[in-house]
């Protein structure tokens, strides 16, 4: 506020355009990165389409697949008998037989898909952060270049 200012002995100047700009790019970058993280994190820990279905990969999910995977791998080595179980999918039907070779399968496309997503969140968030204008934020469209199979 100018009084604030002129209180301080110094004279109120208004924000000229260009400095206008610079700060509402700067809020708009911040509003940005929120959005962008959301998106990670959805991406992340949403679904990935297998053969068998889509597949949930939230942190839980995950821990029950390293856990079912080496539970197959075990069995396989003290019976020298292949391992088989049933596996609930996103959609709540059940997909059978699972092996380890499928368990494989669905820990390659999760790691997959966690790779992808953190690299395409770094090049979207390094368009966001070197943007100098709002019309080149505006041509930042942070929802796309996720999907590789899988879904938030």
């Amino acid at each position: 506020h100018p009084d604030n200012v002129a209180a301080l002995g110094e004279e109120w100047q208004p924000l000229t355009e260009a400095e206008a700009e610079a700060e509402a790019v700067k809020v708009r970058q911040a509003a940005m990165i929120e959005q962008l993280k959301a998106l990670r994190d959805a991406y992340e820990f949403g679904t990935v389409t297998t053969p068998q279905g889509k597949l949930q990969i939230d942190e839980r999910s995950q821990g029950r697949l390293n856990r079912a995977l080496e539970v197959g791998r075990n069995y396989e080595k003290l019976t020298g008998q292949p391992f088989s179980t049933a596996w609930r999918m996103y959609d709540n039907s059940w997909a059978a037989p699972i092996t380890v070779a499928i368990l494989e399968g669905w820990s390659l496309l999760i790691g997959g898909q966690v790779q992808h997503v953190f690299s395409h969140y770094g090049v979207l968030y390094a368009q966001v952060m070197s943007a100098q204008t709002l019309a080149e934020l505006d041509g930042i469209d942070l929802r796309e270049g996720w999907d590789v199979g899988a879904s938030a």
